[in-house]
């Protein structure tokens, strides 16, 4: 069984690493959907896809609403097993 995990983020500068080293203890895959951070999250996400193939970040400036964790999971399912 693979764990794959879906993480929303906006201006997470001070913890996205620690959460990042964390996460990438025991998870398969990550995908991190930035919505449109303004400070350094962005560019420390991408640090880590580079260092770490398990990271699949992708960008795109939104305001939040509830519906984007179904989105998220709509754009990833494939990456599922059943």
């Amino acid at each position: 069984m693979a764990f794959h995990g879906l993480m929303l983020l906006r201006d997470e500068a001070d913890v996205v690493t620690q959460t990042l080293e964390h996460l990438l203890e025991w998870i398969d895959t990550l995908h991190i959907f930035d919505t449109g951070s303004t400070d350094e999250t962005w560019d420390m996400v991408q640090d880590a896809a580079r260092r770490d193939k398990r990271i699949v970040p992708l960008r795109e400036p939104q305001v939040y609403s509830d519906s984007m964790r179904s989105q998220m999971f709509h754009r990833t399912r494939g990456h599922a097993e059943r």
